[in-house]
Order: structure tokens, then C-alpha cells, then sequence
């Protein structure tokens, strides 16, 4: 059996199981009529012990500028003397060793278009010496200074790609988010030469999503919600024929649910959610938006403001503001609830259009949602050029100030059945491009 590609070999830690493995993995299959595409990365006495530890009886060639790889042997480079090593006890001082194999073997692949094979290591020995080190993903991307990097488990029938590399469990949700997965996704298609099709769910930060260290990682096709999406998308620097308008599966779901809800009692849902029956319920939709004004602002606000002000009019003691929180919200991030205040996390969409008498937000896509189940949310919007999609399609109410939320308190938008409309069909529709696609 010949090799599609040669292979460069790290064994890893002199005191671990990387040689035992390897010998076995070539003595006991067809591998072993391949050696000449093999070289190893290892100090011999490491691979003649266990030879001899496995009674088994395998060439040593040791390589050079002057001696090429042979059949049947194990073509060995030397980097770094192993001067002493026990089996099952790793130590730092063969830390140096264990690094030296793994940069000239990563090396020797990237140079001659070569497979990788790492024997497994032990991070807390290297990282004891060289703190830097945090395991063969991360040293990698550092080695051939890589913008991404995505660590794969795979044999014959699966292949899983990790979003994250090697940390500690308790630090897996802080490391992990939706455009992690979707960098990693399409890293993950491109490599294993797989069909790859991102969505656009909302009409912003279109170039943004697919950024890495001032690239664009791209997927074979982007799925976007209507023409102003599209138009958006190439204005942001989106290539056209990346772009397909087929609609928006979650938006067509409210849809459908929204022409079926049944008429809810608001005194009810009040005393469900604990709510005294005799106030007003104002519902705030919170975002996380202060983070934006770090950078270049584009905002011009954050959600705090658009809290303080909606405090300011809704003062009278008959009005409760009820918080509905973002996921990245932390616990009472507007104050701790009292008889003005209160907070609500997760609530069917259905039961928060019904308990609430009048919603207010700034241009989350819960206020896009909503607008499918009734026709006067509001859109606190102040101090920007940059407007909210619900405000251009006229499925939300506007409001920039005080005033101008006073004139519009009683007031109802005006677009809503030709923006619904837009989306029978999405989930069928891309159904049908995939099956196409797959083709």
C-alpha cells in the first residue's frame, strides 16, 4: 500500500505511549510496506528500546543530507538527544526534547506538502518549561502563524470538528459562541472539501460574521432574508453571488403561530408572572449594546440610556417597566427589582405580546418577532444614522426622544402585511436550494 502523501512523524513524550503506539500501528497492518514514505522525529535509543521492550525487529536509518529514506526501516532525524527517560514517569527535562521533534517535524510537513502525526504529550511537563505552551492546536497556529485554526476527531464513518481547543470545562461556555461555531463550521467544510451554507438571520453586521484577523472566511453560499438584505450585505462588502434571497424559517414559524393564537387573558398572565393586575406593563427588551461603544460607536447609544429615559416617562406610580433580559444581560443589571421594576427571562413569545401594554425596545430581533403578533412596538432609536430595519419597513413605531415617544405612544405601524408576506414559503424554499444543491 502506497501513501497518498508522506508523513512526518513526532513521536511526543519519551515516557508516554507515542512509540509503543506507533510500532504497533506499523508492524501489525499494511504500513509497514510504506516505511520509505515515513520519517520519524525521535532520538533512536527511544524507538530502539521499545523495539526491543515489543521484540520486534525493525531497521534503524538514521537520516542525513547524505542518506535518504529506505524501504523497511524507520527513517529517523535526529533533533535532540534523549539522554534519559522512564516509562510511565514524565519529567521536565525532556521538555526541550519533546518540543524540539514537534517543531522540525511540523516543519519537514509544511515544507514538503507532508502529513503530520503527533504522539500524545504531556502539556503540564512542557508548559513547566515553556509556559507558552498550551497543547498541539494552539502551537501549530503560533508555529505557521495561522489566523484559524480547528481541532478535528475523525475516523472512517464521523468526523466532529471542536470549536474550542483543550481547556478547562468550566471555561468551555465563555469560550464558545455563535460566531465561533459559524468561523469554525465553515473551516471545518472547506477542509473536508464539504458543501457549506450560512444564514443571515437579521440585517446587520453581515461582513462582520464572517471576519477573522481582518480576512473573510466565506461559505460556498449565504442565505439572506429579502432584497434589502441582500442590497445591504454587498453594500457591506459581501460578494454578490455568494448572496440568495430565500427568506426566513423563524419569521415564517411566528407567522404561522401568529394566525393561530388564541385570544390570552392579561389579568391572568399577570398573576402567573407575579405581576400586580392594577398596573400598566411597560415591557423594555434589553440588549447588550454597551460593548459597541468601544469601538467606533456606531450606535451613538446604548441600553441604559434608552432605560433611563423610558424611567423619566413612565414615572407615574401606575406604570411597572418589566425587563425582558437579554441572554448576555448580567442578573439585575438595571437595579435590583422593586415596585417600579422587575425582571422576566424566558416567556413564550405568545405570553409576552398578550401580558404586555406596550412593548418598547431598540432593534433586537425579538421586536421584529413580536411585530408578527401584534402592531405597535415601539423602537427607541435615538442619536443614530444608522437605522433599524423594523423603522425602513414600517413593522415598528419610531420614536428618537421624549417627545417624539409621546406623540407616538398611541400609535400603530403601517407595513406589517407586505413585510409577513415576504415569508411563506422560507422553510420550503430552502428545503428545495439545498436538495439542488446536493445535487
Amino acid at each position: 500500500m502506497r501513501l497518498n502523501k508522506n508523513i512526518a512523524v513526532s513521536l511526543g513524550d519519551p515516557s508516554g505511549i507515542g512509540a509503543e503506539v506507533f510500532i504497533k500501528a506499523i508492524s501489525e497492518t499494511d504500513l509497514k510496506h510504506s516505511l520509505d514514505q515515513i520519517t520519524i522525529f525521535s532520538d533512536p535509543i527511544v524507538i530502539e528500546n521499545m523495539l526491543k521492550k515489543l521484540s520486534i525487529n525493525i531497521e534503524i536509518n538514521l537520516l542525513s543530507k547524505e542518506k535518504s529514506n529506505k524501504q523497511n526501516c524507520f527513517n529517523t532525524v535526529v533533533v535532540e538527544k534523549c539522554d534519559k527517560y522512564t516509562l510511565g514517569n514524565p519529567s521536565s527535562d525532556n521538555a526541550s526534547y519533546i518540543l524540539s521533534n514537534l517543531e522540525a517535524a511540523s516543519k519537514f510537513a509544511n515544507d514538503n506538502n507532508a502529513n503530520l502525526v503527533t504522539g500524545p504529550i504531556n502539556k503540564s511537563v512542557i508548559s513547566s518549561v515553556f509556559s507558552n505552551f498550551s497543547g498541539h492546536t494552539d502551537f501549530l497556529k503560533k508555529q505557521f502563524l495561522c489566523e484559524e485554526v480547528l481541532m478535528v476527531l475523525s475516523n472512517s464513518k464521523l468526523r466532529v470538528g471542536l470549536v474550542t481547543t483543550h481547556i478547562p470545562h468550566a471555561n468551555v461556555h465563555k469560550s464558545i459562541s455563535v460566531d465561533k461555531i459559524v468561523k469554525k463550521g465553515i473551516l471545518f467544510a472547506k477542509k473536508w472539501n464539504l458543501k457549506c451554507f450560512s444564514i443571515i438571520e437579521h440585517w446587520s453586521w453581515y461582513k462582520k460574521r464572517f471576519e477573522s484577523n481582518n480576512k473573510i472566511i466565506l461559505p460556498e453560499k449565504i442565505f439572506v432574508n429579502d432584497r434589502k438584505a441582500k442590497d445591504g450585505a454587498i453594500s457591506d462588502g459581501l460578494p454578490s453571488e455568494k448572496l440568495v434571497i430565500l427568506g426566513n424559517p423563524v419569521l415564517e414559524d411566528h407567522l404561522n403561530r401568529s394566525s393561530k393564537q388564541s385570544h390570552k387573558n392579561t389579568e391572568e398572565l399577570m398573576r402567573n408572572y407575579n405581576l400586580e393586575e392594577d398596573k400598566i406593563i411597560i415591557c423594555f427588551i434589553s440588549e447588550s449594546l454597551t460593548e459597541f461603544r468601544k469601538g467606533e460607536d456606531e450606535l451613538g447609544f446604548d441600553e441604559f440610556e434608552v432605560f433611563d429615559a423610558l424611567k423619566q416617562y413612565f414615572h407615574d406610580e401606575k406604570y411597572h417597566i418589566l425587563v425582558k433580559s437579554h441572554p448576555e444581560d448580567c442578573k439585575n443589571k438595571f437595579g435590583k427589582p422593586n415596585q417600579k421594576i422587575s425582571y422576566i427571562d424566558k416567556i413564550p413569545i405568545e405570553e409576552l405580546a398578550a401580558l404586555s401594554h406596550k412593548i418598547i425596545g431598540m432593534g433586537s430581533m425579538l421586536l421584529i418577532e413580536l411585530s408578527f403578533y401584534r402592531n405597535d412596538i415601539i423602537s427607541y432609536w435615538p442619536n443614530t444614522l444608522k437605522p433599524f430595519i423594523g423603522n425602513l419597513y414600517n413593522i415598528t413605531v419610531p420614536v428618537i426622544d421624549l417627545h417624539s415617544l409621546d406623540l407616538s405612544i398611541n400609535s400603530n405601524a403601517t407595513g406589517l402585511e407586505e413585510f409577513r408576506s415576504n415569508y411563506f414559503g422560507s422553510t420550503k424554499r430552502i428545503i428545495n436550494f439545498l436538495m439542488q444543491s446536493s445535487l
